[in-house]
């Protein structure tokens, strides 16, 4: 359970940090994670909200 926790704290990291740089480049870089994979993930944000995710 632990490991899904982590998961889904480094995906709500990803988001905050693409909503505060306002860039899906920046954030995809300072995060360590490819372009289409924050997309994806804010897809679901947008979808689902923090539950998506």
């Amino acid at each position: 359970m632990k490991q899904d926790e982590r998961k889904i704290k480094a995906r709500e990291k990803w988001v905050k940090t693409y909503i505060e740089l306002g860039s899906i480049t920046k954030a995809a870089l300072r995060c360590g994670i490819s372009r289409p994979t924050l997309y994806r993930w804010i897809k679901r944000y947008e979808k689902e909200g923090f539950t998506g995710l």
